[in-house]
C-alpha cells in the first residue's frame, strides 16, 4: 500500500478534531498510531471504514495527474505575470484523486500559493503555513524552498517582516533560479520598507540578474521599480528617474497597465528633488492616463506654491481634494493640511495640528520619506512664523529620521 497513506490519514483525521480512540472498534489504538507513522499497513477495506468514520469516502487511485507539474505550471505563471485561474481549476479538480496519496501536501502547496497570491481576505493561511511546516518532507527539496518563499511572501502582506526575511532566507539557498529570483525580489520589498537601501540594492540587482537568465520581461518590470526606489531612498533622484523612465519604456512596449504609479514616482522624486518644471511635466503625463490621481494634483500644487504661483497652487490642491476622498490615511492628510498651508489667513497653530496628523500617518504607514517631508514643511511653517524653537525641533527630528535611513 502507499507509504504516505498513514501519515495522510492522520492529517485528515486531526482536521476532522478526531482522536484515535475513537477508531479502537475498527483498529487498536496501538497498530492505527503505527499505520499514521508509516510503520504499518492497513488493508484497503480496513482504511476504508477508518474514512467512513470521518465522513469521507476513500478511494485508492494510482494513476492520478502529476500534481507536482501543475504546481510548478503555477508558479512560473505567477512569475512571468501570467493568468493562473485556468491552472488552478485544474488542479484544484485534482482533490479527490489526491486526497489519500502522499501528492496531498503537493495539492495543499499548490492551493496555498494561489491563495496568497490573489489575497483572499477569509483564507486561513496560517493554518496552512502550521500544516505544510509540519509535513515538510513530504515535499522534494526545491518544492520546501518554493512554500518557503510563498510563506515570505505571506507575511509582507500581514506586516510581520521577522517571520518573511526568515522565510526568505531559506528560499534563497534554493538551486532553482525562478525561486532564488523571486526570494530576492520578496526580501527587497521589506528592504526598502525598512529603509535598508543600500543592502536593498544588492538584493534587487541579484533578483533582476537571475530573472534575465530567462527573459522574464514582466517580472523585470517589477523589479526596476523596486530599483528606483532604493535610488530614491538613497537621494540618487538622477539614477531614480532614469531606472523610472526605462520602466516607463519598457510597459509601453510589453502594453502594461498602471503607467500611473510610475508617473507618480517620477513626479515625487522631481519634487524632492527640487525640480518643479518636472514635477509639472510628469503630473501632466500622468494625467494622460487619469484625471482623478488626488496625488498629481497634490504634486502640482506643490511646484506652483515653490514657483510663488499661488493661486495655481490653491486650483490644484482644490482638486486634489476632490478626488482623495477614497485615498490612504497620508494622503488624505497630507493634501488636507497643504490646503491649509496655502490660505494666509489660517492660524499658526492649525496649520502646525493638520501637518502633525500627516506626519502621524506617514510614520503609521512606515513611510520615512514622506515623514521627512512633512518635517520640512513643518520647520517651513515655523520659519514663516519665527518660532525658532519649535524649528530647531522639527529639523532635529528630521535629521534623526534620515539617520535611519541606511
Amino acid at each position: 500500500m502507499n507509504r504516505h497513506l498513514g501519515p495522510i490519514f492522520r492529517l485528515h483525521r486531526r482536521e476532522s478534531g478526531l482522536r484515535l480512540a475513537q477508531f479502537k472498534e475498527i483498529v487498536p489504538v496501538s497498530k492505527l498510531s503505527d499505520f499514521e507513522t508509516g510503520k504499518k499497513d492497513l488493508t484497503q477495506e480496513t482504511v476504508r471504514k477508518l474514512y467512513a468514520i470521518i465522513g469521507m469516502e476513500f478511494h485508492a487511485i494510482e494513476d492520478n495527474a502529476n500534481v507536482s507539474i501543475m504546481v510548478w505550471n503555477l508558479f512560473t505563471a505567477i512569475v512571468k505575470s501570467e493568468p493562473t485561474a485556468d491552472i488552478y481549476k485544474k488542479l484544484y479538480q485534482q482533490k479527490s484523486s489526491v486526497q489519500f496519496q502522499g501528492e496531498y501536501i503537493i495539492w495543499l502547496l499548490g492551493v496555498f500559493i494561489y491563495r496568497v497570491y490573489h489575497a483572499e481576505d477569509e483564507y486561513l493561511y496560517e493554518e496552512d503555513i502550521k500544516r505544510l511546516n509540519k509535513y515538510i518532507d513530504y515535499l522534494e527539496p526545491e518544492l520546501q524552498k518554493l512554500f518557503y518563499d510563498t510563506a515570505g511572501g505571506y507575511y509582507i502582506s500581514a506586516y510581520d517582516y521577522k517571520n518573511a526575511i526568515m522565510y526568505f532566507d531559506k528560499a534563497i539557498h534554493s538551486n532553482n533560479i525562478e525561486i532564488q529570483a523571486m526570494a530576492f525580489y520578496h526580501k527587497t520589498i521589506i528592504l526598502v520598507e525598512q529603509g535598508y537601501y543600500v543592502e536593498g540594492l544588492d538584493c534587487i540587482k541579484r533578483a533582476i540578474s537571475l530573472f534575465n537568465q530567462n527573459l522574464y520581461l514582466k517580472r523585470g518590470v517589477m523589479c526596476n521599480v523596486l530599483l528606483g526606489n532604493l535610488y530614491s531612498g538613497l537621494n540618487d533622484y538622477a539614477m531614480a528617474e532614469q531606472v523610472y523612465v526605462q520602466c516607463l519604456n519598457a510597459m509601453r512596449q510589453l502594453s502594461l497597465p498602471n503607467m500611473i504609479a510610475i508617473f507618480n514616482n517620477l513626479t515625487w522624486i522631481s519634487l524632492l528633488w527640487g525640480k518643479y518644471d518636472k514635477v509639472l511635466q510628469y503630473a501632466n503625463e500622468a494625467e494622460k492616463h487619469s484625471k482623478t490621481h488626488e496625488m498629481m494634483y497634490f504634486y502640482k500644487s506643490y511646484a506652483y506654491h515653490k514657483m510663488n504661483m499661488r493661486n495655481e497652487a490653491k486650483e490644484q490642491i482644490r482638486q486634489a481634494k476632490l478626488y482623495c476622498t477614497k485615498s490612504s490615511e497620508y494622503r488624505i492628510a497630507m493634501i488636507d493640511a497643504f490646503a491649509t498651508y496655502l490660505y494666509e489667513t489660517k492660524p499658526f497653530e492649525l496649520k502646525e495640528k493638520k501637518f502633525l496628523k500627516a506626519y502621524k500617518s506617514a510614520r503609521k504607514a512606515n513611510d520615512i520619506q514622506a515623514a521627512i517631508f512633512v518635517l520640512n514643511l513643518l520647520s517651513d511653517l515655523c520659519e514663516s512664523y519665527m518660532r525658532k524653537e519649535k524649528e530647531l525641533f522639527y529639523k532635529t527630528e528630521m535629521i534623526k529620521l534620515y539617520k535611519m535611513r541606511r
